[in-house]
């Protein structure tokens, strides 16, 4: 009953960014980025919460994850991007060492020491529902 309960007020809280939003939000021009301008980018989409602080967390909402694979038809990649927020994209073609290497690479020179969460990449499980280590 405790899980479910926190499961469904952080859900509440949740912030899905598109790429799109990312751009817009960076630009700070008040303006929707046409589609033409994200075409050819990653698909991704950033998790976090409403104050876009300790968003991280939501990698136990699983819930979150299965519609978000069940939109792309795919299995998920998952992306600790800090403690702040997870970049998700879908699974098919990525290359798991690149990934980790990524990963490694932004944390060891973009992430302060205080706001690191992990170098590990994770996946989303579309068949099973489960998130487990890439």
């Amino acid at each position: 009953e405790l899980w479910d309960s926190a499961v469904k007020n952080s859900l509440s809280k949740v912030k899905i960014l598109s790429y799109a939003d990312v751009l817009e939000e960076a630009l700070g021009l008040g303006v929707s980025v046409p589609p033409e301008v994200t075409m050819g980018f990653p698909n991704f989409t950033i998790l976090t919460y409403e104050e876009k602080t300790h968003g991280a967390g939501v990698i136990a909402l699983t819930e979150l994850f299965k519609g978000l694979s069940d939109k792309q038809g795919d299995d998920l990649m998952i992306f600790p991007s800090s403690i702040h927020e997870l970049i998700v994209m879908p699974a098919k073609g990525m290359d798991v060492d690149f990934a980790r290497q990524m990963v490694s690479s932004v944390n060891e020179n973009e992430v302060s020491p205080e706001e690191f969460l992990s170098n590990s990449v994770y996946v989303y499980h579309r068949e099973t529902g489960e998130v487990s280590v890439a």
